[in-house]
């Protein structure tokens, strides 16, 4: 009995430590599995962020106040070339995840890795008054 209190000690410590590391506020931005035209009848559930914004200056806060786990940036109109976007969450921190890419005709899917409260995104992009861009999000 004693042995199975100190094995189960260990599998609770061991869990509770790998929840304490910190998390990892950078990531890439991926083209994911997930990818597919958010405006075509949304059949798994995106909605609607910002739409048609152009891209008239260096960055743009396209605020949210959602709980959100994929983000989604479809391209309207020219070529935008998005740098990065800054995602910013409501318990204070914000990730970056770096895309450095024009957006491709079917756009480009951002995993949250996780379902979390978002106050914001900043989208950091090439300035091109010709060029304008949707944002979406879905719940996971």
């Amino acid at each position: 009995m004693r042995g199975m209190a100190i094995i189960t000690s260990l599998v609770v410590g061991g869990a509770s430590l790998a929840l304490a590391q910190p998390p990892d506020y950078t990531g890439r931005a991926a083209v994911s599995d997930r990818d597919h035209d958010s405006s075509v009848n949304n059949p798994q559930g995106w909605f609607s962020l910002s739409s048609h914004n152009r891209i008239d200056s260096a960055s743009e806060i396209v605020p949210v106040h959602a709980r959100i786990r994929w983000l989604r940036l479809e391209p309207r109109s020219g070529r935008p070339v998005i740098e990065r976007l800054t995602v910013q969450y409501a318990d204070g921190t914000q990730q970056d995840f770096d895309v450095g890419a024009k957006l491709r005709k079917d756009g480009i899917t951002i995993d949250l890795h996780a379902e979390r409260g978002v106050r914001g995104v900043i989208v950091h992009a090439r300035p091109d008054a010709r060029a304008s861009y949707s944002l979406f999000g879905e719940k996971g």
